[in-house]
């Protein structure tokens, strides 16, 4: 006998209407999550300035509105397949229960993807870095609900062997390491690294004088600038390889040992060799330690592994812990003078408040006294008095060179001490808003939000308040982010320690739930593994920094400019002494003893310039100036100067006669006045992240922008800032344009402006291109040109190209040509008497 009646028909069809209700509903939450996806995968690069334009749009068509057509098909396609997936692996809800139906699975499954319908709600932040990490973090939410739907009631989680996992670790750890010392060396060949800093920190161990830690940049002991004598450790890792490139491999090696270290750290004190895992990749590949690993060198990578191996010795219960914990420590306080900070909070966390306060309270005092006497006795001392003939970050000859950053707290530390305790909502709002607020989010959001569940221990962040309160260093700018990175992993392994600690008293008692007891009985070390894994991926696809971002503003381009350079360099004589802008300078240290320009032209014998890239600290202009100042006062001769590559080469010649030294700067300030400025090469670009390559380019790449760039109109191309003497010009601009969506155009439709500028003056030219320009030349390379003359000099002149965002622009180059000088009218003669 059934146990169970047989259906009436009214049944039946109450049962069919659910499931199609169902499958409805699902089918609804799966397109709403689509068209998330597609909206902020189509529009994650726009400005703030185009968000009103987005929003607009939407209220036109909320689905399919921002020219999101392409995306939105592979990401229905994509989210259909993941909820199908999920609906045919999702359990029952109990052992003794059968699985619901397909219909309940699917819209189970569907739930679980609609955070990612909120994805376009993360464009109205307007400051992209914190936009990234936004969006990321709802896609690590999709993925913790969906790793909850697939959990199976009451099932141990899967053991791993604590070998294989350790093993599975150095495994990652290596592979990281070597992923960002390949695109490290990639951006180094590709000539974007610079004298500063990869080759500030070079010179410490291969220098003219054969000090070691001397900067003949800096002109003193690079201790002066900052206390790290654990530099010292490198010497003969560097002396022995002898180029910059083995700074690139001890970075990614430091970062790749701190990773490992970060996994230990997290499966002793969560219990989780998945989540330790997880940690690991999210910490070697976060995109703040990217941006440090490709940008140069900078010693504050040595910290990691200490700060790690400083918590690993605190929380260990090995018998030689104390000794590795006195190391670490030691070593900290030798790498920067700053380092105190980070012992005395992490010996606060994890040695007074376990209850070992004399070990915790000695690392305190030590450190205090060790900062106090660096920061007002070491610094000072041993920093040399300012010179302008040496390059310096600040121009601070007396105490600590880099206090300057905090000024705006006040002009003494108990000025600023005064105003943090007497206006803490004034220097909060200035921390929480703006910049600041993308810099506090990725400290919570990063490595999961588990920060929040920290407690007090929370405060395993405040290191990175040192930064925030700097206003110039609130946007974690360059490498800095990376700097802070490690406290923020800090105190997400203690928020997901604490979630399994309060999961496992819950099993074991019956007491009241508080929010974070009913958090944490529902959270598994699994599923926070699993959402940190998916979120991490999506940052790393979101965030600029991130070399495996679509719009990626590395330039990793290596062109046949760079192979021209390198040429160059290597006809030197061997051995002579060179001066050249920072992005070859650091390309000559380890053959030649090189200075950056404008420093070191007393003792150089050669001078090498590549206009094409930006000649800081100079301006183009000042850099026209010294050059043409070298030539005329007959120190040195022009040995060779290619226009097209913008590569010149100087050399000292014995005093010539002044009329031919004359003679020769007016045919160099005639070319340097008339540049080939390749716009793959420049930052002077609204599109720092489309350099591409093409056989048809001129160097064999160009700048391409894509109307599903999304950026909006914008300036394609500005600058160089050159020094114009009165005179005729044409400039030539050498384009491509396509009309990639098919779209009708009206023929007086803009597409492309073109002006000559100057700062604080009226444009001296400009000129617009329309569809009825372009279109008949579709597809093909065209050289429009734009003729201007200037009566009087002119400084910071700048040539614009300003893309309107219809089609696709390919921008190739801008020439600027002389074409003679300025042909004033014929003045009548007076009538004779």
């Amino acid at each position: 006998m059934s146990a169970h009646p047989p259906p009436t028909p009214a049944g039946r069809a109450f049962e069919a209407a659910s499931a199609a209700a169902s499958l409805g509903l699902a089918g609804l939450l799966v397109a709403l999550a689509a068209s998330g996806v597609s909206v902020f995968l189509g529009h994650q690069a726009a400005p703030a300035r185009r968000i009103d334009d987005i929003a607009r749009e939407l209220q036109r068509d909320p689905l399919l509105a921002l020219g999101t057509f392409q995306a939105l098909l592979p990401a229905l396609v994509a989210l259909v397949l993941a909820a199908l997936t999920l609906a045919a692996l999702a359990p029952a809800p109990a052992p003794a229960l059968a699985r619901p139906p397909w219909p309940a699975r699917l819209r189970a499954a569907a739930w679980t993807l609609l955070p990612l319908a909120l994805l376009p709600a993360a464009l109205w932040y307007d400051e992209e870095s914190g936009r990234a990490i936004i969006a990321a973090a709802l896609v690590g939410l999709s993925a913790y609900l969906a790793a909850t739907l697939l959990a199976r009631p009451d099932a141990p989680p899967a053991p791993i062997s604590p070998r294989a996992a350790r093993r599975a670790a150095a495994a990652l750890a290596t592979l990281a390491g070597l992923f960002l010392f390949a695109v490290a060396t990639q951006r180094h060949r590709a000539h974007w690294s610079s004298l500063i800093d990869l080759g500030l920190f070079y010179e410490l161990y291969d220098n003219p004088e054969g000090r070691l830690l001397y900067s003949p940049t800096l002109g003193m002991s690079f201790l002066g600038e900052h206390f790290s004598p654990v530099l010292a450790l490198l010497w003969p890792i560097v002396a022995l390889a002898r180029t910059p490139v083995a700074l690139l491999a001890i970075q990614a090696a430091t970062i790749a040992a701190g990773a490992y270290l970060l996994y230990e750290l997290a499966a002793r004190r969560t219990k989780s060799h998945a989540l330790g895992l997880a940690l690991l990749l999210a910490y070697a590949l976060c995109p703040f330690v990217q941006r440090a690993a490709f940008y140069d060198f900078h010693l504050d990578m040595l910290e990691p592994p200490l700060i790690f191996g400083f918590v690993l010795a605190c929380t260990s219960q090995h018998r030689h812990r104390h000794v590795w914990l006195w190391l670490c420590a030691v070593l900290l306080w030798a790498t920067k003078e700053d380092t105190f900070i980070y012992t005395s909070v992490m010996a606060t966390v994890f040695l007074v408040a376990e209850g070992r306060r004399r070990e915790g309270a000695a690392i305190i005092v030590t450190g205090l006294a060790v900062g106090a006497v660096v920061l007002t006795q070491v610094l000072p001392a041993l920093r040399a008095p300012y010179d302008p003939t040496h390059f310096s970050t600040v121009a601070v000859a007396e105490g600590y060179a880099f206090g300057a950053r905090y000024y705006n707290l006040g002009e003494t530390p108990a000025d600023g001490l005064q105003l943090l305790l007497l206006n803490p909502f004034g220097w909060l709002s200035d921390v929480f808003t703006g910049a600041g607020l993308s810099s506090v989010l990725a400290l919570i959001l990063v490595f999961g939000p588990t920060t929040l569940t920290a407690r007090w221990r929370a405060v395993l962040i405040i290191p990175a308040f040192e930064m925030l309160l700097g206003e110039r260093m609130r946007s974690f700018p360059f490498y800095y982010g990376a700097v802070v990175m490690p406290f923020a992993a800090l105190a997400a392994i203690e928020g997901a320690r604490e979630l399994a600690l309060r999961r496992d008293r819950a099993a074991c008692s019956p007491a009241p739930e508080t929010l974070l007891d009913f958090i944490a009985r529902r959270t598994t070390s699994a599923r926070l593994a699993t959402a940190l894994l998916v979120g991490s991926a999506a940052l790393w696809s979101f965030h600029p920094a991130s070399a495996l971002s679509s719009h990626s503003d590395h330039g990793f381009l290596r062109t046949e400019h760079e192979a021209r350079a390198e040429a160059l360099l290597d006809a030197l004589p061997a051995d002579a002494p060179v001066a050249a802008t920072g992005y070859l300078a650091v390309q000559l240290q380890s053959r030649h003893p090189t200075t950056m320009l404008p420093y070191g032209l007393d003792v150089a014998e050669h001078v090498i310039v590549d206009l094409q890239r930006p000649p800081w600290p100079l301006t183009y202009g000042q850099l026209q100036s010294r050059l043409e100042h070298l030539v005329a006062s007959g120190q040195f001769a022009v040995q060779s100067a290619d226009r097209e590559t913008g590569l010149i080469a100087l050399a000292r010649v014995p005093r010539v006669d002044p009329a031919s030294a004359r003679l020769a700067a007016r045919d160099l300030r005639h070319l340097l006045a008339a540049p080939v400025m390749e716009a793959e090469l420049t930052e002077d670009t609204a599109f720092p992240d489309r350099r591409v390559a093409d056989p048809d380019a001129q160097n064999g790449a160009l700048l391409s922008i894509e109307s599903s760039d999304a950026r909006g109109p914008a300036h394609a191309f500005f600058g160089p800032y050159l020094t114009l003497p009165p005179g005729r010009y044409r400039a030539t601009f050498r384009l491509r344009w396509f009309n990639d969506l098919g779209a009708e155009l009206n023929a007086d439709q803009p597409l492309v402006d073109f002006d000559i500028h100057s700062r604080g003056s009226a444009a001296a030219a400009a000129r617009r291109l329309t569809a009825a320009d372009l279109a008949p030349v579709e597809a093909h390379f065209a050289e429009p040109t734009l003729d201007f003359e200037l009566t009087a000099p002119r400084r910071d002149v700048e040539l614009r190209v300003f893309f309107h965002d219809i089609g696709r622009l390919d921008l190739d180059f801008v020439r600027l040509d002389r074409l003679g000088d300025v042909v004033r009218p014929a003045t009548p003669a007076p009538p004779s008497p």
